[in-house]
């Protein structure tokens, strides 16, 4: 794994690292989950090929990385992040 080195404000990096400790997990675990949940959000400003390979994409990574939790697969996952962030008639085509 490559390592990445970034700057962010005190308080910022205060509330990732307060966040991450919540949840029980190191502050890299939480950096590329965001990440993750980033790339997979943003599609909407790309062509309907240029979303299905970044949704393939993100759900072969929920798959690889994430724990999912009971019940859920990696596409009910992403399904269930856009439906958060634009509503549940969000359609990809």
């Amino acid at each position: 794994m490559s390592k990445v080195m970034i700057s962010l404000p005190g308080d910022f990096l205060r509330d990732v690292d307060a966040l991450a400790r919540t949840e029980h997990r190191s502050r890299s675990e939480l950096v590329r989950e965001a990440i993750r949940t980033y790339l997979a959000t943003t599609a909407v400003h790309h062509s309907a090929a240029e979303r299905q390979t970044m949704q393939r994409a993100a759900k072969r990574i929920l798959s690889a990385h994430l724990r999912l939790p009971k019940g859920h697969t990696a596409a009910s996952l992403v399904r269930q992040m856009r439906e958060t962030r634009y509503g549940a008639t969000w359609k990809t085509s």
